[in-house]
């Protein structure tokens, strides 16, 4: 979403501002081109998750903005009786989304790339996810169905439907079939504020998968998410009974949910309730996750529903504010081996600067002026953190400057510091007092002649072991590098 509203809405005394806003006499394509759909199946295109969502109370035009199909009026015994010969101009997100993928992907396909179209469609009804595209989800023992488990997919930061049927779709035609097969078995009802009531929330997904041939590493996976929630609903106005009263339960249940992980995120709390819900559990990657997001909020002119409406704005305001960080889905084996190979040229300017800084040590040790370090030089140490090496572990132990100095910003090179090249032993863990002389108001303080001493091999035998132990670990780290391309 852009960060700056230009459009608003006025209920009652309350404001809100959007993106956009849509009167009642725009068409379907205003609509689509206005929530810029065609952009997000671009970015779905290049590897980008994307997802719609259709949101409001029962009655609003949620089913009709998405799909654009004729229902008849239904029984709550009876599956809905759809007319799919619509207009063009009546066509919804779903079926023009679906004939712009194609588009983009034939154009990719006209560059020498191959590009690869699945399509997946489920609902969730009573809190139980049911495949539409499989026989048996829509069978007459529909509700005795255990339905489909809701795993998480680590990795990737997501959940997803365990074993959904994903058909691999060649055209537009094949798609559409495929949308038009999924709408017919949704569970539908009449009551008495919509006469086909969706009663279970509907999600279509085109899996994309685009790579070019004979080039490792250049697989690009994402989903473009279509969902159409169902509406909300107060018993009071739609008088349901029996099982259609059990579906509104869960109805609004979920969707209570789905507006407490809107104000989370939109908030920034760090506990998110996705889990509360397979809703949201299975939007999460689109509410504060990895993708774009547009959220199509249906209202209705009726003033007996301007607390329905209220709620409704108010959710879809902030879910405008809400921040997504979309990433291109690369192959999970081509992402380690990117991250690897940065970690590797990580390493290989350490190992330069280590070999460097000793080089200065060994230059140094071979000058007259023995058992002296610039100052200087223990700043660099200390910036490549290894300036404990140097006045510590080598044996070359610092009498007369303090750690904290080295952070000084006046040395020059021409400051030095006097060293003791004493080797520590196991049993002694600091080198013994020196002789100290004192003067007549008390003061102690050491001699330059007491504190002089040389530099010998011993002094950077353990900066050799430490270049040894630093290039061991860069070779281990390079063969693992090497397996994982392999």
């Amino acid at each position: 979403m852009n960060s700056k509203k230009n459009c608003g809405v006025v209920l009652g005394d309350k404001n809100f501002y959007y993106d956009g806003v849509f009167g009642p006499h725009v068409n379907q394509n205003d609509v689509y081109d206005g929530c810029c759909v065609e952009e997000m199946c671009q970015n779905v295109i290049d590897g980008y998750n994307s997802t719609v969502v259709t949101y409001g109370q029962t009655g609003s035009g949620k089913t009709f903005t998405m799909e654009g199909f004729n229902y008849d009026a239904c029984d709550s015994s009876a599956k809905p009786r759809i007319d799919f010969n619509v207009y063009e101009h009546d066509m919804g997100v779903m079926p023009r989304a679906a004939r712009s993928l194609f588009e983009l992907a034939h154009a990719v396909q006209q560059q020498g790339e191959i590009v690869k179209v699945k399509v997946s469609m489920i609902q969730i009804y009573n809190e139980t996810v049911y495949d539409l595209l499989h026989p048996r989800h829509f069978s007459d023992s529909v509700l005795a169905d255990k339905g489909l488990r809701v795993r998480e997919d680590v990795d990737r930061g997501q959940f997803f439907a365990e074993n959904v049927y994903q058909p691999v779709v060649d055209s537009y035609d094949d798609l559409l079939t495929q949308i038009q097969y999924g709408c017919k078995h949704k569970i539908m009802a009449a009551h008495n504020m919509n006469h086909c009531s969706s009663r279970s929330h509907c999600l279509l997904s085109f899996q994309i998968e685009r790579w070019i041939e004979g080039q490792e590493g250049s697989l690009r996976e994402a989903s473009f998410t279509l969902v159409d929630l169902a509406g909300s609903e107060k018993n009071s106005m739609t008088e349901t009974r029996g099982n259609n009263f059990t579906e509104a339960k869960y109805i609004n249940s979920s969707l209570t949910v789905f507006r407490r992980v809107i104000d989370a995120v939109e908030r920034g709390v760090s506990h998110v309730p996705y889990r509360e819900s397979k809703l949201t559990s299975l939007l999460r990657h689109a509410l504060g996750g990895n993708s774009y997001l547009t959220l199509i909020a249906c209202v209705t002119p009726d003033a007996a529903d301007y607390d329905d409406n209220l709620t409704t704005l108010r959710y879809a305001q902030r879910a405008s504010r809400i921040h997504n960080s979309p990433i291109v889905n690369i192959d999970p084996r081509a992402r380690k081996i990117a991250k690897l190979t940065k970690k590797l040229q990580k390493r290989d300017e350490q190992v330069a600067r280590l070999v460097t800084n000793l080089r200065h040590v060994l230059k140094h040790v071979q000058t007259e002026e023995r058992g002296i370090i610039p100052n200087i030089f223990l700043e660099r140490l200390k910036r490549d953190n290894i300036h404990k090496l140097v006045l510590a572990n080598s044996g070359l132990v610092n009498e007369t400057f303090s750690e904290d100095d080295c952070s000084s910003d006046d040395s020059d090179e021409d400051d030095f510091v006097e060293v003791s090249s004493r080797k520590r032993t196991s049993s002694t863990r600091r080198p013994q007092a020196s002789p100290r002389t004192h003067s007549n108001s008390g003061s102690t303080r050491r001699t330059h002649s007491q504190t002089q001493h040389s530099y010998g091999p011993a002094s950077t035998n353990i900066l050799y072991g430490r270049t040894r132990n630093l290039n061991f670990k860069f070779d281990r780290l390079k063969t693992q590098f090497d397996v994982e391309k392999n």
